[in-house]
Parts: C-alpha cells; structure tokens; sequence
C-alpha cells in the first residue's frame, strides 16, 4: 500500500479519513525492502538483511531471538497470526495460532503459471494470442477471494476469547497486484489501483469496527500498515514508501497527519516502550 495514495484517497473522500479515529498519518514514512518477503522481518524486528548470512538463517534467526513476537511471547503475551500471502515465518515456538492460507511452495505457483502464459503468448500466431491474455488461475467471485474471507470474518466472528494481552498480526493481499477486488467489494479484474485500495481500507475499518462493538478498541495499539508501496524493478521510491497510520492507546479525534520521518522498522520500539518492555530494538 502506497503512502501518497492513501493522501489521494482521503483528500478526495472524507469518508476514508472519518475510518481512523484516534490515528495518525505518519505521510513521511519509509519502508526497508520494496518487496515483501524480507520486509516483513524489518517490520518485525527492525533489523535490516544484509546479505552477511543466508536470507533463511537471518529469518530463523532473528525470528527466535531478536523479534517483536518472541519478545512479547515471553513477556506474558499470546500472538496469533493470520496471513493471506504467507511471507510470515510462522514458527509454533512464537505463535500461539498460525493461520496462513499459503505455504512457501504454494507462493510460487502463480508465479510459474504466469512465466508459462507469457511464454505461451509470445511465441503463438498473432491470430491466437487473444486466448492468453492474462487472468487470475482461479478466477473467483469476491466472496471467494481471501481477504473478502477476512472481510466477513471481521464483520462478524470477532469476540474476546482470551483474557490475556494478546498481539495479532492480519497479513492481507490487497491492494497487492492480482486481487481484483473494486471499492465497491466486488470482483473486478478491471479495478485501478486507487479503487482496489480503498478496498483494503473497507476491510481494515471493518476489523477496527468490531473492535469497538467488544470495547476493546480504545485499550489497543493498531498499526494500519503497507510492507512495502506499488513500485518494482528499478522503481525503489515508490516501493519504498508504504502506508503507516498508528493509533495509540487511548486516543481519540480526527485522523492526525504528522511529518515526522519513520520508518517501519521503528515499529518493534515504538510497541516495546509503550508496553514499558525493556527491549535491545533499534529506532525510535
């Protein structure tokens, strides 16, 4: 999710703005990779891959001994994770629930299957390259698609089942390429980038709704964040500006907008101190 986007979004809609109550807009936000596959990691521990060791023994490791999760684990919290893309080292020593929809050879599927379409249409007759122009595998309707799954869930199934201080992390697909899903919440191959956006602030609002049909959202500490913004390739600073919008415990008001420079790796402090947790963290 692209930072300067969500500024389109709510300077031309102010029903996106009226979503967040008590957050800030942290527009001067920077993100760590422009993909997600080690971002996540920063946003989880702070710490940037260096290329020093292999990417899986630096996601092991960091994960086991230098991560927000494990910390809060053995600080007397639970910590469940629900991922649409899987992406998330999701190890049963950290998380209480693990739900991730894909495993890490299942990730690659559409990838192989798109490398064999545009194989495919570059080398049939022009007269035949019509029957492979490119679609989703599964096309699905938008109840189907899994973060609409999430969507209901949020609408309905959320209830406080756990007495203990519990950290979740909700790892959606939109508005990532590929989810074909329109503001509106219907299927829609066709959907711009902006709409397809606003999509993925519907489902965000509609957790933080049942949030405060529990009474539980003025105790919670919610980050509404992008791993990483649209770009690819060459296109670093657009990929390198995600969304970051944060409410703190207890507050309240119109959305705020601060310049203040973060980035996401800043996250793990920010939840550390203000769980007055002593922590090792980098950033501020």
């Amino acid at each position: 999710f692209q930072s300067d986007i969500f500024q389109q979004i709510i300077d031309e809609d102010p029903e996106y703005r009226d979503m967040f109550d008590g957050f800030t807009y942290y527009r001067n936000n920077v993100g760590g990779f422009p993909t997600t596959y080690l971002s996540v990691m920063y946003i989880l521990s702070g710490k940037l891959y260096d290329n020093s060791i292999p990417i899986s023994q630096f996601l092991n490791d960091t994960s086991l001994n230098s991560s927000l999760p494990i910390l809060l684990k053995e600080n007397g919290f639970r910590a469940d994770i629900k991922s649409q893309m899987g992406r998330i080292n999701g190890r049963s020593e950290i998380y209480d629930v693990i739900d991730t929809d894909f495993s890490a050879s299942h990730e690659d599927i559409p990838e192989i299957a798109s490398l064999y379409q545009l194989t495919f249409f570059r080398f049939v007759p022009q007269a035949m390259k019509q029957y492979f122009i490119f679609k989703s595998i599964n096309m699905k309707k938008a109840n189907e698609l899994p973060d609409m799954t999430v969507y209901h869930d949020f609408k309905s199934a959320v209830h406080v089942s756990a007495p203990e201080r519990t950290f979740k992390i909700f790892h959606l697909t939109s508005p990532h390429p590929g989810t074909y899903l329109n503001e509106a919440l219907e299927y829609d191959e066709s959907s711009p980038y902006n709409s397809t956006a606003k999509a993925s602030l519907k489902i965000s609002h509609a957790l933080l709704d049942s949030l405060k049909r529990n009474d539980i959202y003025d105790n919670s500490l919610i980050f509404v964040i992008g791993d990483h913004g649209t770009g690819s390739g060459r296109d670093l600073v657009s990929g390198g500006i995600p969304l970051m919008l944060v409410k703190s415990f207890n507050s309240t008001g119109p959305l705020k907008i601060s310049d203040a420079p973060v980035t996401l790796g800043d996250i793990p402090k920010t939840i550390a101190e203000e769980l007055r947790i002593g922590n090792n963290f980098t950033g501020s």
